[in-house]
């Protein structure tokens, strides 16, 4: 993300053109921060209309001729974002009453897509009183109950779309790039992820035999049994089960910390979550986002004390909205079904954190240039981002570290 966002093609007419009426004026402030992991431009927006109404709107474009507008635009980041609030939402909410179901999304005004200048503006949520945590702290039990519940909610409600019009449904206008996109169809950026994400285990080993030798060790045999093809086989795990063994319905894709914002009430007493970055969101199945939240948004302590319990919450949220909204119960999904099969695509989760928690625990890339700038031991030219990220951020070393000693403990390797 860049330190100055770019305004791309935000003016007053486009404002007037969202919020359906004149504007007296309008001012802007980055939406963001170094580290909070935008592909794009966000910029916060305070609108004053001629009528006296007040908007706070988020303005998220394309940034252009950058590193991750090549990116976004080959993963077509900003058509999976945009027809999530387009045609996703609007969807659900024809199934159901609005008493029903509250959709774990911000309010919708506007978006384009050109593969050049995409934007998208909606509410912005923080002045309605939604927070982001810390990444680098673990949500506590109440935390994570909530998410259970909102994403249980939004899984049964894309499942019951899924039932109710069947696959036809992706034929529908902005609906076929849920079905077909690099996350679940065979994609030459995607076999290489792969040898990326095998560098980044290499580098984690590095790190970590500075910290700790044993661990290292471990997880270099790990590495050493697994890469190749069986490595590729591993990521494919989860997302290979949907309508094998799991049922199908449409996932977030991204779902950690920095892309939820919890809300409070007048006792500090958690109500309500929000869902935000839509951007990897697919045809998938349950797994892909409770896995990959558990990893990125708890620690394995958190995991050790609470994760079956946290399991049931969501269980018993989406059981019991599947038979508030009249959808069929899903076939064979007991409780032991699904803990089973949690606790079978944990090792798929692992591995992919090596992935992960570099790129959202360690430090900021614009951040770590700024710091190495002037520095006589830097590495100079093309460094390798990952091992200099890792080697200058202690706190995501500290989870790799702790993320090895839990698989061990688990005997997943």
């Amino acid at each position: 993300m860049s330190t100055s966002p770019s305004p791309g093609l935000l003016n007053q007419a486009l404002l007037e053109k969202a919020i359906g009426e004149p504007i007296e004026s309008y001012k802007t402030s980055p939406g963001s921060t170094p580290g909070d992991n935008v592909i794009g431009s966000l910029l916060s927006i305070a609108v004053t209309s001629k009528s006296g109404k007040k908007f706070n709107l988020i303005y998220k474009n394309i940034e252009p001729d950058s590193e991750q507008s090549q990116f976004a635009i080959m993963c077509a980041l900003f058509w999976l974002e945009n027809g999530l609030y387009k045609h996703v939402i609007p969807q659900l909410q024809s199934l159901v009453k609005e008493t029903v179901w509250d959709p774990p999304t911000a309010k919708y005004y506007l978006s384009m897509n050109d593969d050049k200048m995409d934007y998208l503006i909606i509410d912005d949520l923080r002045p309605h009183g939604y927070t982001m945590e810390d990444k680098f702290r673990t949500y506590d039990f109440s935390q994570v109950s909530m998410v259970m519940k909102k994403i249980a909610q939004f899984h049964a409600m894309t499942h019951y779309l899924l039932v109710y019009k069947g696959e036809k449904v992706f034929e529908e206008p902005g609906m076929k790039i849920y079905l077909n996109n690099m996350w679940n169809s065979p994609n030459p950026m995607m076999e290489g992820f792969g040898a990326m994400l095998e560098a980044n285990i290499v580098h984690s080993i590095t790190v970590l035999k500075e910290r700790n030798p044993e661990i290292a060790k471990a997880l270099e045999q790990f590495f050493n049994l697994h890469k190749g093809e069986r490595m590729k086989e591993l990521l494919k795990t989860i997302r290979c089960k949907t309508d094998v063994k799991h049922f199908p319905c449409l996932v977030h894709g991204d779902l950690w910390m920095n892309n939820i914002l919890l809300k409070y009430d007048e006792n500090k007493v958690i109500s309500d979550a929000k869902f935000i970055d839509f951007q990897m969101t697919r045809r998938g199945n349950i797994f892909e986002d409770l896995v990959y939240f558990f990893y990125c948004s708890t620690t394995p302590e958190f995991r050790k004390d609470h994760l079956a319990q946290c399991l049931m919450v969501y269980y018993e949220a989406f059981v019991s909205h599947l038979e508030k909204i009249g959808c069929p119960p899903v076939p064979n999904f007991t409780r032991g079904f699904f803990i089973d099969s949690f606790y079978e695509n944990m090792l798929a989760g692992h591995v992919f954190m090596y992935f992960a928690i570099p790129l959202q625990l360690g430090v900021p890339i614009e951040v770590l240039k700024e710091k190495l700038n002037g520095d006589a031991n830097a590495p100079a030219g093309n460094f390798d981002k990952t091992l200099v990220r890792l080697q200058h951020s202690p706190k995501a070393v500290d989870r790799l570290e702790s993320l090895v000693k839990e698989a061990i403990e688990m005997k997943l390797f």
